[in-house]
């Protein structure tokens, strides 16, 4: 879907509108989420993982699945290989240029406009989010009901619930068991396993979140004796998600938005203040890396899971000969951030 055409195109505004738009999109549908969900997600939800590092995630706390702050596991997010599907590219688009020309450096949410805080009552935080809930939703109405829009009439009403459908059925169609949906969708069932069972069941969420990866699950990484650092891509690359989210959450963003500066498909995404920022301070790096060549790599990563063990095994792109792929295990899964 393209959000452009809904407002005032070419403004600023409008511009982070478009991104935003985007971003919760991909977002929601990498967490079988509901709008109203995505709307009342905090900042401070979005972590990096303790154990795994390299991969952040999420609890959405406002589900109507869910009762109480317990109840709210930390999910994973990992990025795909087509980039309209990749959460963690959305992510830093929107957000970097949210935070630096927009209103996200005093918003407390995750996607909406906002002045409320912790201290706010309830209700006034409530009603942020359902602002927002309905300044989407309505869009979504547009795009659907425009004439460029083609649909099939047999499948019934569309509109943001449909993408919750489209998750779930992509998981299911790629062999997801029907128990880790539900995990990953946060849908509870009135079965005496869901009170006794620890909240917090990392492989079945891992497992579908990487089949919600279009294309296949990938990890962002600087290539071998590029020069770059965590702290060069939190100071350089992405400096307004790293003071609002914490330079852990930046770092793991900034691969991907830096990897979106010199990658041909995706330069036009970038803001150019963001681009042009990216790029010049990059070439004063005076990386070792070819003029052209891309710094960022995207590697692809394989879920699994034995006795207990989550593996997230990475395929590297060029596998020297008689080298083999590289693996994470962390036994008892992600965990929190």
């Amino acid at each position: 879907i393209d959000f452009m055409g809904i407002g005032s195109v070419g403004t600023t505004c409008a511009m982070i509108d478009k991104r935003r738009n985007e971003a919760w999109m991909k977002f929601q549908l990498h967490l079988i989420a509901r709008t109203d969900d995505t709307s009342h997600v905090v900042k401070e939800s979005l972590q990096r993982s303790t154990r795994f590092p390299d991969y952040l995630t999420v609890s959405l706390r406002w589900s109507k699945n869910v009762s109480e702050e317990r109840d709210c596991p930390q999910q994973i997010l990992i990025g795909s290989m087509n980039t309209k599907y990749c959460v963690l590219l959305g992510l830093s688009l929107f957000l970097e240029q949210w935070i630096r020309d927009g209103d996200g450096a005093t918003s407390q949410w995750l996607f909406c406009d906002g002045t409320t805080d912790e201290t706010s009552t309830t209700k006034q935080q409530n009603n942020e989010g359902k602002k927002a809930n309905g300044k989407f939703r309505n869009i979504l109405k547009t795009i659907i009901d425009s004439d460029t829009f083609i649909r099939d009439p047999s499948k019934g009403r569309l509109g943001s619930h449909s993408i919750r459908k489209i998750a779930a059925t992509m998981c299911r169609q790629r062999g997801v068991p029907k128990d880790d949906i539900d995990y990953r969708g946060r849908w509870k069932l009135k079965r005496m396993q869901d009170r006794y069972t620890n909240i917090q069941l990392d492989w079945p969420d891992v497992n579908a979140a990487s089949k919600l990866c279009d294309g296949g699950p990938v990890l962002y990484k600087p290539k071998d004796g590029s020069g770059i650092t965590d702290d060069w891509l939190t100071r350089e690359v992405a400096p307004g998600i790293s003071t609002s989210f914490g330079v852990a959450v930046g770092a793991i963003l900034a691969k991907s938005l830096l990897w979106a500066c010199f990658e041909p498909s995706t330069i036009e995404l970038v803001p150019s203040s963001i681009l042009n920022r990216a790029v010049s301070k990059f070439i004063l790096l005076e990386s070792p890396i070819a003029d052209g060549v891309n710094p960022i790599e995207r590697v692809e990563v394989i879920a699994s899971e034995f006795g207990g063990t989550i593996n997230l095994d990475e395929i590297p792109n060029e596998v020297p000969e008689g080298a083999t792929a590289t693996a994470t295990a962390i036994p008892g899964g992600v965990g929190g951030g």
